[in-house]
């Protein structure tokens, strides 16, 4: 099996796991206009999310990404998504 595979969604809802990708979807939706961070603020970004996850070291990045089976740009994506769907909450529920 590769990474190019297709699923079904009769698959997924099999496996239990299509409520995930309906959510995950909508979050695809909200954040689409939303402007991405600039280079320097998605540094930061980054920083700060492997501080949390008590990630030391680009050998340990490297690791957890290989772990998760990512590349180094979708690990950024992956974080950066993240970034702009908390954004797009804090906005959305400020009051």
């Amino acid at each position: 099996m590769n990474n190019k595979d297709i699923f079904s969604r009769e698959q997924i809802q099999s496996w239990g796991l299509i409520r995930i990708i309906d959510r995950e979807l909508v979050i695809d939706n909200e954040i689409k206009n939303l402007k991405k961070p600039s280079s320097e603020l998605t540094n930061v970004i980054l920083k700060q999310w492997c501080e949390r996850l008590k990630i030391n070291s680009q050998e340990e990045l490297v690791k957890w990404q290989i772990n998760q089976g990512l590349t180094n740009t979708q690990w950024q994506e992956l974080v950066t998504r993240r970034f702009l769907w908390t954004k797009w909450c804090e906005e959305k529920f400020a009051e």
